[in-house]
């Protein structure tokens, strides 16, 4: 019974405590929306009194406020911006490694590169490319019943009995060029599509692989010289240092002629309508070419005199 008693009582205690508790702060949340009503209503009517220090004190607020958004916003976004600037102005690439002149080499081995650093696949976030000495001429130019620009032997020396004698002597490109029409300087790129696209070079760029024997070419370049997606180009490469760098001959690729010069016969498989990060925004009459498929034609379409160990 003493127990029971005790119970209630102290039971009876608690709810009494906690009402009382309750109440309290009930009391001070009343006076508390009371304060700010009051102060609410005295701020309306100054501002209603006194218009002009009102708005010059919103306005002064609001500047202050919108001049540390803007240096915060800045100081944060700075850097990206410089970063997309480089970019479209130099590519989407971090460091270009190119070979010095004092090693006599105008490229490096990117294989041997590779191998020796010991890079494994899934960290390598690398690509090469070539940039050789390039010019083209148009099919649509030449003079068929002189030379065949598909022939792997007329497009360097002319065919025999019917004309294009100079074809046989002085530049390996002098055939095409003067049956083709002068030849046009362009900056061709030799790209691995998969790997740059894996390296993140050219985030923007919704083109697949470059097709086989095919190029692409920037739009504004194409339409000034007048080619276009299905036209048919030869484009003579220099590969010179490349061929002697491979091959076990030391004498020139080919006699009486530009060593290590290839006559590729391409079709143009689409424009290019801006660099998409893929080379830098002042780039002009570029040509766009797949690496492997590039060296695998040239193997085909060498001099008809190359040396066979080349």
């Amino acid at each position: 019974l003493q127990c029971e008693i005790r119970t209630k009582r102290f039971a009876s205690s608690w709810v009494e405590n906690h009402m009382s508790k309750s109440s309290k702060v009930r009391e001070q949340l009343v006076q508390f929306a009371s304060l700010i009503e009051s102060d609410l209503k005295s701020s309306v009517k100054e501002a209603q009194r006194n218009k002009c220090n009102t708005s010059l004190g919103f306005a002064a607020c609001a500047f202050a406020v919108a001049v540390v958004v803007i240096v915060h916003t800045g100081y944060k976004y700075t850097p990206i911006f410089f970063l997309a600037l480089a970019e479209s102005s130099t590519g989407e690439v971090d460091v270009e490694i190119r070979a010095g002149g004092w090693s006599g080499s105008s490229f490096l081995n990117y294989s041997r590169i590779v191998r020796e650093m010991g890079i494994k696949q899934e960290f390598n976030y690398s690509s090469p490319r070539f940039t050789p000495k390039t010019y083209i001429m148009r099919h649509a130019a030449c003079n068929l019943s002189r030379v065949d620009p598909f022939s792997d032997s007329e497009a360097y020396i002319g065919r025999p009995g019917v004309g294009c004698p100079e074809c046989a002597a002085a530049f390996l490109d002098t055939c095409v060029a003067r049956c083709c029409g002068p030849p046009t300087a362009v900056g061709l790129i030799i790209m691995d599509s998969e790997k740059e696209r894996r390296m993140g070079r050219g985030r923007r760029w919704d083109l697949p692989p470059v097709p086989d024997n095919s190029v692409y070419v920037l739009r504004e370049f194409g339409e000034r010289v007048g080619i276009y997606p299905g036209d048919w180009i030869t484009m003579s490469v220099d590969l010179g240092d490349y061929i002697r760098a491979v091959s076990a001959a030391s004498t020139p690729v080919a006699p009486d002629a530009k060593a290590g010069t290839v006559l590729l016969a391409v079709q143009v498989a689409a424009f290019v309508s801006e660099p998409m990060g893929k080379f830098r925004i002042d780039d002009d009459a570029v040509v766009l070419a797949e690496l492997a498929p590039l060296f695998h034609a040239a193997a085909r379409r060498m001099h008809p005199q190359t040396p066979a160990a080349a």
